[in-house]
């Protein structure tokens, strides 16, 4: 343990890694030692070979909080298909933490992941009774509402996460999920372009919020209403063909 130490401080890390998968092997103690590696690894940008040393650790210790939560984000950021294994921390983490919001919402979008819709909606609203003024769970439930084809319960939760607007950019996309939703669901196209026109406001630079308006003028014969929201895109982005 002191010579792993030594030669972590002279950043020798290749050598530090050997020294405590020696220590790891000679005391049976892999929960430390493989936990060490896996962070050398994390310095030395090898988020693969980091993870495998982490799982070993949890071997001596599967309800590591540390070490859970590790795995579950390398594994949610770099290995994005690996779903069961960061479902697998999350709810061993929930074992740990019952009132934690976090873990519901990060449930959530696995199970989204999984197209597992149910258990998604359920995820979602769990965070919501945990922190009910949360705008960012409220949007995640309605997204998970819709795909589960509950459009009335999404658009009640959608508003209340454009109600308390806690980024502009990130509620002017709120704004346009909601207008898709009263222009293809509802067929209500007054509210959506009115919805559009609060998301510009939010984000003026947002050049996708033009051309969905364009679309609905352009759908509706306002042709020079079209064109005009068209051209402010071409204005944003120029490049867009």
């Amino acid at each position: 343990d002191l010579l792993g130490k030594v030669l972590e401080k002279t950043k020798n890390y290749s050598m530090a890694v050997k020294a405590y998968d020696v220590a790891a092997n000679s005391t049976g103690r892999n929960e430390v030692y493989y936990q060490k590696i896996g962070d050398i690894n994390i310095k030395e940008e090898d988020v693969e070979t980091a993870r495998k040393a982490y799982i070993k650790a949890l071997q001596n210790n599967p309800y590591n909080k540390e070490l859970l939560l590790k795995v579950a984000t390398i594994t949610q950021i770099y290995f994005e298909n690996d779903i069961d294994t960061a479902l697998d921390c999350y709810s061993k983490l929930l074992e740990i933490e019952e009132n934690s919001a976090n873990i519901y919402y990060e449930l959530g979008h696995l199970y989204l992941k999984k197209n597992d819709v149910i258990n998604s909606v359920n995820a979602f609203k769990l965070a919501l009774d945990k922190d009910t003024e949360n705008p960012f769970y409220h949007n995640a439930l309605a997204y998970a509402l819709v795909k589960a084809e509950q459009y009335e319960d999404a658009c009640e939760h959608y508003k209340f996460a454009i109600d308390k607007n806690p980024d502009p950019e990130w509620t002017a996309i709120v704004c346009q999920a909601l207008a898709s939703l009263y222009h293809n669901v509802f067929d209500d196209i007054d509210t959506a372009v009115d919805l559009l026109k609060t998301a510009i406001i939010l984000d003026e630079n947002n050049d996708e919020i033009f051309v969905e308006l364009g679309d609905i003028y352009l759908q509706t014969d306002d042709i020079d209403s079209a064109i005009k929201a068209y051209c402010e895109a071409i204005k944003l982005n120029p490049k867009n063909a």
